[in-house]
């Protein structure tokens, strides 16, 4: 799960652009975060920390 959710981008979601993030916001990323724990809090939780 974590191999896959860093190919994905989860691990830059707020992070700039220009080194590599989505560049999303953090209202955004706690949409993302609060959806994903529906399925595992605690992968949520270590992927946010993370």
């Amino acid at each position: 799960a974590m191999r896959k959710a860093a190919q994905l981008g989860f691990g830059g979601i707020y992070v700039n652009p220009d080194v590599g993030g989505s560049g999303l916001s953090r209202l955004d990323t706690s949409i993302i975060f609060e959806a994903l724990s529906t399925g595992c809090v605690s992968t949520t939780a270590y992927i946010s920390i993370h």
